[in-house]
């Protein structure tokens, strides 16, 4: 082995060793050409394969919201499996660089598929002003930036916000959480610029549902206005 080479891999173990990154679902060290994730749980990631973006039980479960066009996710979130560790890394870790990464693979995997055809813009699920002050960011937001510059749509944040906090609703049933979310969403001034468009809401899970059809609720008073939706993951 020559100097030179003796230099490199020593200089690659050090900066490897000094810039030591954590995979955000095991938590196992990760080498330097590993990123965002390790390379088993990259392996692992829980891959949504069912395309159909029309039949399926979220768009069933919405069925009263005749705006509503196509609901789409990337993986099936369950408790424990990657698409989880990951999200939960994003919003209580503060890993916010997952979320770029999340919206760039999302287009580049379902970009063949229908779900993204028509949209002329992008809208993430708000957050109340409290609960974003308290993260620091919305990663709905962050997930639609990524999103909209791979898809070369604008991305719309003074559409709908959300005027009104709500208790958690981890434990809730769907029914609960449709009466705990009434009256938190309102249309901006700025709505009406959406006329007889076709918008993709985006958030980061879709649980039950019932967040996206609150914010439905509010902005199918647009005229004309129909609306998809998109999830990075979605719990099956």
């Amino acid at each position: 082995m020559s100097t030179f080479d003796s230099i490199h891999r020593l200089w690659a173990s050090f900066t490897d060793l000094a810039m030591s990154r954590h995979c955000p679902s095991c938590g196992r060290r990760m080498a330097l050409d590993e990123e965002p994730l390790c390379a088993q749980c990259m392996l692992r990631l829980p891959w949504e394969n069912n395309y159909d973006w029309i039949y399926n039980p979220r768009m069933v479960a919405a069925a009263d919201h005749p705006c509503l066009q196509r609901v789409g996710a990337l993986m099936r979130y369950n408790h424990g499996n990657v698409a989880a560790k990951v999200v939960q890394s994003l919003k209580f870790n503060r890993t916010v660089t997952l979320a770029s990464w999340m919206g760039r693979l999302a287009v580049s995997r379902l970009q063949s598929t229908s779900l993204f055809d028509g949209i002329e813009a992008l809208v993430p699920t708000p957050l109340s002003s409290r609960r974003q002050r308290l993260r620091g960011f919305n990663q709905a937001l962050i997930l639609a930036q990524a999103m909209g510059e791979e898809l070369r749509v604008p991305v719309c944040t003074d559409i709908v916000r959300k005027i009104k906090e709500v208790e958690p609703q981890t434990h809730l049933t769907t029914s609960q959480r449709l009466e705990n979310l009434k009256g938190a969403y309102a249309l901006t001034s700025h709505a009406d610029s959406l006329r007889d468009k076709h918008i993709m809401l985006i958030d980061d899970v879709i649980t039950t549902g019932s967040t996206f059809t609150s914010v439905i609720s509010e902005l199918e008073k647009v005229q004309g206005l129909r609306v998809s939706v998109f999830a990075w993951a979605w719990v099956t």
